[in-house]
């Protein structure tokens, strides 16, 4: 009896496994088919819905998918030639393996223009080494700290990148060996920080640079390092863009600089000092446009110093038009486009503005400002009196601010107009490419008349 016992239970674990052997593979016959089946959907489709697929899918997932397929992966790297012309990879947001990174600069490698490493480690830099970047020829990059290059890894990215034009290394080098690199025209050198100021000088005299950036030597030392520097024997003259400290600034003004189109100081200024230096250096008909941030009483000060330049921007200004300054503007005869960005205004100053019969401005823009009232009223026809040219008024986003009950209330400030004129035009538009620095100045694109 026992004996049979055991026999049935026997047979039924058999059947049991059988049973189970046969849904599992069942279950793995479906998820091949299935497989299969998104496989030829997927070959179906073409380039410009895969692209369009591809484009909803982060970077790591993207990798994932190029590793399904012979399709895939080849459909997968042609996107990423056709995408990553300006390649950014910011590590800290979505973090790559070297394995992943490896996969995706092979495709890129021959074709990638611009690349941007933001916070990468030691292992993606030894897996950036692997390939070299004939095409590229802008390369910017921030390591994560402990800081792992040095000044010898500067040779290695030259060889690597031996086309490279535009370069902003980070770390502390000391600026060796970038003097050797002469393709470079275009030179940030703000996060170097171990620029030696010797160094610094062979780099000037060696590259023949059009764009540079500084901003790293101290303001309380920057007089003693640059007394020892010659900018007579350097490339200077072919300088277009400078940004830098206002100590910095006054050691390169001391030069001429024919080729400057856009001067930009990164620290607050004295605005007498500073338009004195400007005025000395070029004529006020050779500055184009200032666009000045976080420094107040700019329109007095180009009022007093004769700052009659094209276009005027004007950034959080705490008393950016102050009444007694509108009856002055028809001085500064060259003024054409005034803008006024995240700015403290007062709803009767700009009707004072608008009606004061500044018939040289084209363009009046208002931007993100905050006002005293709810409500700009203004009679169209009292603004066209005496125009003969057209004015365009832009007024975007701005807001008055309350506080009821102990909370502060924003609501926006709503544009009024009485009437209509030809002459006239309104507009809502952000104001674009400003740079927020205290001060960016744009100088005609020819200087002929440069004071010597």
């Amino acid at each position: 009896m026992n004996c049979i016992k055991q026999t049935t239970l026997k047979k039924k674990k058999r059947n049991k496994k059988e049973k189970r052997k046969l849904h599992n593979s069942t279950n793995g016959h479906n998820m091949k088919r299935n497989t299969h089946v998104c496989t030829f959907i997927m070959d179906t489709l073409n380039e410009d819905c895969l692209f369009q697929i591809f484009s909803y899918l982060n970077l790591k997932d993207q990798i994932s998918l190029e590793q399904i397929c012979t399709h895939l992966s080849q459909a997968v790297k042609r996107y990423w030639i056709w995408k990553y012309k300006h390649c950014e990879c910011h590590f800290l947001k979505q973090p790559l393996s070297s394995h992943e990174l490896q996969i995706l600069l092979a495709a890129i490698c021959e074709t990638v223009e611009i690349m941007e490493f933001r916070f990468f480690n030691k292992l993606q830099y030894e897996t950036l080494k692997k390939f070299r970047y004939v095409k590229a020829w802008n390369f910017r990059f921030t390591q994560l700290s402990p800081y792992f290059m040095n000044d010898n890894d500067i040779k290695d990215l030259a060889d690597l990148f031996p086309n490279l034009r535009s370069f902003s290394p980070h770390g502390n080098f000391t600026g060796e060996h970038i003097k050797s690199w002469p393709s470079l025209t275009d030179l940030s050198l703000s996060y170097c920080c171990k620029l030696n100021p010797l160094t610094f000088a062979e780099i000037m005299d060696k590259l023949k640079l059009e764009k540079l950036q500084l901003n790293i030597f101290p303001n309380y030392k920057a007089t003693d390092i640059f007394n020892g520097l010659d900018l007579q024997t350097s490339y200077v003259e072919n300088l277009t863009h400078l940004k830098l400290n206002t100590y910095e600034f006054y050691y390169f003004v001391c030069e001429r600089l024919p080729a400057l189109q856009q001067l930009i100081l990164t620290n607050r200024y004295n605005p007498q000092q500073i338009f004195d230096v400007l005025l000395s250096k070029w004529k006020y008909l050779e500055i184009m446009a200032l666009e000045t941030s976080n420094i107040n009483h700019i329109l007095i000060n180009c009022l007093n110093l004769n700052m009659n330049v094209e276009k005027l921007v004007i950034i959080n200004d705490v008393n950016a038009l102050p009444l007694n300054v509108i009856d002055s503007l028809h001085q500064l005869t060259q003024l054409r486009e005034l803008s006024f960005n995240a700015c403290e205004l007062d709803v009767s100053v700009i009707q004072r503005l608008l009606y004061s019969g500044c018939s040289h401005l084209e363009l009046i823009s208002i931007a993100l400002c905050q006002f005293n009232e709810a409500f700009l009223k203004l009679n169209v026809r009292d603004i066209i009196i005496n125009r003969n040219k057209n004015l365009r008024f832009n007024f975007y986003s701005n807001t008055l601010e309350n506080i009821n009950d102990s909370e502060l209330q924003t609501r926006n400030v709503t544009l009024e107009l009485n009437g209509t004129h030809s002459l006239f035009e309104v507009t809502d538009m952000p104001n674009n490419k400003l740079l927020y620095e205290p001060l960016c100045v744009t100088f005609h694109s020819k200087q002929t008349n440069l004071k010597q």
